[in-house]
């Protein structure tokens, strides 16, 4: 597997420093680092668009952020040579906010949407949480709208057959925010969030499906937030994430 840090960051202040974690998750890995001009959003997306385009062409790849904006980039590249492909999102939250010009970590997919027109149904997002004040009912409404299916974090285990149903062959892009994680387990990130994954529920996922995914993203591990010890637990889990994918 192929490591490309992609340490891009468009949210509003709030997701600073997690353009550095990879310094810490990675120390022990080999990996290729897309160089970008944080202070110049505009100038970022056009760097991530173009530095990771040769990443597409067979082979697997990890991405690492950054926050979740790199993957409005990454997954436009995706869908130009996979007109088929299909995307899995893996995040406590839709981020199906009305777009800015420069899509940040709470818009990028609504950006997606708009700007490839892709057909919603091949759109899965699990993990977001029901209740969240960070979840906005316009988001939902626009999912609904465009045929984007969410299989909420208290459906997962109920749901989980629709899952692997989603992801079944063909090509498929993976994007990953840590917080989909139950925040007991992940607090080092920007919105960590109650009532989310847990361990077992993931890894058991994992080991079933990551042999499907080539082209892959792990975002929002922010290790400038929580005490010690929660830093370490998310180095442990961001750590096994990574392997599953390995």
């Amino acid at each position: 597997m192929k490591i490309v840090v992609v340490p891009g960051i468009n949210g509003l202040g709030v997701t600073q420093g997690v353009e550095k974690s990879y310094l810490e998750v990675l120390e022990r890995q080999d990996f290729e680092k897309i160089n970008l001009n944080n202070g110049n959003i505009e100038e970022q997306l056009e760097q991530i668009v173009g530095g990771t385009k040769r990443y597409f062409n067979g082979g697997k790849v990890l991405f690492f952020g950054g926050d979740h904006s790199i993957s409005y980039g990454l997954v436009l590249n995706f869908f130009e040579k996979y007109k088929n492909g299909k995307l899995i999102v893996f995040d406590a939250h839709p981020d199906l906010m009305e777009q800015m010009p420069e899509p940040g970590h709470e818009e990028w997919l609504r950006a997606v949407v708009e700007k490839t027109g892709i057909d919603g149904k091949r759109i899965l997002i699990v993990g977001v949480r029901k209740n969240s004040e960070n979840v906005d009912k316009r988001e939902i409404d626009y999912a609904k709208e465009k045929g984007i299916k969410i299989i909420y974090s208290d459906e997962f285990d109920s749901r989980r057959e629709e899952i692997l149903e989603f992801i079944g062959s063909g090509e498929l892009y993976c994007s990953f925010d840590i917080d989909v994680f139950d925040s007991s387990i992940i607090a080092s990130t920007g919105y960590p969030e109650e009532n989310g994954l847990n361990e077992g529920q993931m890894f058991r996922l994992l080991e079933e499906i990551g042999e499907k995914i080539n082209y892959f993203d792990l975002v929002e591990v922010n290790l400038e937030k929580g005490s010690e010890e929660e830093k370490k637990r998310t180095r442990d889990v961001v750590e096994k994430v990574l392997s599953e994918f390995g």
